[in-house]
């Protein structure tokens, strides 16, 4: 935990943030890398009734951390993106979870 969902981000870019984003976030984060997972999610976008491009969009799913710890993580998410996105807006929300509501075989943290 946390857990990364991109939308709208190509495969490369996915496989990249695997290798080297997904170290500077566990170090911001301060826990160990195999505590995350990254998921591409392959969906449609429309729009007036018709398919289109969508934005990139990162949802991250996580314990509560303090403020500026989210800042960095989202900074840093924003700075590995970029150079996919050029001109796009990139959003990276947030979801806080709590130990009682996270389930892992069966047991809550």
């Amino acid at each position: 935990m946390p857990h990364l969902r991109l939308y709208a981000v190509p495969e490369e870019a996915a496989v990249a943030a695997s290798e080297t984003l997904l170290p500077k976030l566990a170090e911001i984060v301060d826990c160990p890398l195999d505590y995350f997972t990254l998921q591409l999610v392959n969906s449609t976008f429309y729009s007036a009734g018709k398919k289109v491009c969508g934005e990139p969009y990162i949802d991250v799913h996580w314990f509560a951390r303090e403020q500026a710890v989210q800042d960095k993580f989202a900074a840093c998410v924003q700075e590995f993106f970029l150079p996919y996105f050029s001109g796009q807006d990139i959003t990276c929300v947030f979801t806080t979870l709590e130990g009682k509501d996270y389930y892992e075989n069966g047991v809550h943290y």
